[in-house]
């Protein structure tokens, strides 16, 4: 039986296996299609008097992908992840196969059903985490300790950013479910960048003038880095703060600055009225989170605290970096905390809005609490505010042209455990006009 949806292509096959066939392996072809995001196959075995006993494993048009024998009856497949005993790597379009090892079934012989779906790249929000730290630097997990609570935590993906080091991008485990981003944190004494999606961004990390640090960035930029400012008004450290040119240099900008880093605080309040400010001078700013965890030290400092959400059509490292640079991001306190989606017609966070005499803008946020307050903020400070009462809301606002040049979204929450009222989530803008340019 074979069914489809926005989401893919299912197809269930039972397969009758027989006494004869014991200690042989049945192949059960199938075709996958092109352009897939993932391919996840389930085993059933039929219950009956007598037990069976039927291994797994899988062949693409190359030859086996994997074999996971007795230990496992689902698997999924994709791009760069995959489940242990399986090779991550293309989902070539062709004739694959299921592998049934027939180790041992009754003299009436074994029933077998197989759902395998074929995953579609679908766009949808992504949550991760974009600043972590190992043992490779100063922090006190290891590679797989970190790959394990990211998982924990609920993430899709997380970016390990040691310091002045990429040997922990070679390291990481491509078996768990969360999506590697390669990283490394360029720390200087004047502040710090994060250099994203390239296991080796640079060559030399010793930055001892502007035109160092440009020259080091100018290289990651050629190599296909994500640059990111880190928590430049860092308050606790007289050496992480941002004090280096904000112009990084000729024919360049930062793809992305750090407006959340950890736990909502001062640091994190100024970088916000920054970010405020350079919107409405007319810069395009992506704002991203990390909670930037070293280890267990600090209750309120975990991975994915906050979480940085990406609107991609797939879970893979290029998408994710690709919708970070087109702003389509918004940040969470938490993996659970809410959600913001922000649209004007068929325009989302990110977009440049076409002018127009008036435009209606509409938020759609999750996962609120009683008396959360949803805050509408342009270039003339904040607009509108809605103290909500449902864990769903939609707000629509109506934008004049003139009124405004952009629109972002913020959730304010009330924490008990702190007795104040914090951001929650903030979004990314709309933009508005034909002045705007490229992030």
């Amino acid at each position: 039986m074979d069914t489809h949806s926005k989401a893919g292509h299912l197809t269930t096959l039972t397969v009758n296996l027989t006494k004869r066939e014991e200690k042989q392996i049945r192949t059960v072809p199938f075709h996958v299609e092109p352009n897939l995001e993932a391919i996840r196959i389930s085993m059933k075995v039929a219950a009956s008097r007598s037990p069976s006993t039927i291994d797994l494993g899988l062949r693409d048009p190359r030859g086996t992908r994997g074999w996971s024998g007795g230990a496992r009856s689902q698997i999924v497949i994709r791009e760069e992840t995959a489940t242990p005993g399986y090779l991550p790597g293309s989902l070539e379009a062709g004739d694959w196969a299921v592998l049934l090892g027939v180790y041992e079934v009754p003299a009436e012989g074994a029933s077998v059903e197989l759902e395998i779906e074929q995953v579609l790249p679908l766009p949808r929000w992504i949550g991760g985490d974009l600043h972590s730290h190992t043992v490779h630097s100063d922090g006190a997990f290891t590679v797989d300790e970190a790959a394990n609570r990211a998982q924990s935590a609920g993430l899709a993906f997380l970016a390990l950013t040691d310091h002045n080091t990429y040997s922990q991008n070679l390291g990481y485990p491509r078996d768990t479910r969360v999506l590697f981003v390669p990283g490394m944190e360029l720390t200087t004494y004047s502040g710090h960048v994060n250099l994203l999606g390239v296991p080796q961004p640079v060559d030399d990390f010793r930055v001892a003038s502007q035109a160092d640090l440009t020259h080091h960035l100018k290289i990651a930029q050629e190599r296909g880095a994500l640059i990111s400012v880190n928590h430049p008004f860092e308050t606790e450290c007289s050496s992480c703060a941002w004090r280096w040119d904000w112009d990084p240099g000729p024919n360049m900008d930062w793809d992305a600055v750090e407006v959340w880093n950890g736990p909502w605080r001062e640091a994190n309040v100024l970088a916000l009225a920054w970010w405020q400010s350079e919107l409405e001078s007319g810069r395009r700013r992506v704002a991203i989170g990390g909670s930037d965890t070293h280890s267990l030290e600090n209750p309120h400092i975990r991975h994915g605290w906050p979480t940085t959400w990406v609107y991609a059509n797939r879970c893979r490292r290029d998408a994710i970096l690709r919708a970070i640079r087109q702003g389509r991001v918004f940040l969470s306190y938490a993996p659970s905390g809410p959600t913001i989606d922000l649209s004007c017609g068929a325009y989302r966070m990110g977009d440049v809005v076409p002018t127009a005499e008036t435009e209606s803008v509409t938020v759609v946020a999750k996962r609120l609490q009683p008396d959360d307050e949803i805050r509408i903020v342009t270039d003339r400070g904040i607009t509108q505010r809605t103290l909500v009462g449902l864990e769903e809301v939609a707000v629509d606002k109506r934008i004049q042209r003139h009124d405004a040049r952009f629109c972002r979204v913020e959730i304010w929450r009330q924490f008990p455990d702190v007795q104040r009222r914090l951001l929650a989530a903030m979004s990314n803008p709309l933009y508005f006009g034909e002045t705007w340019g490229t992030p």
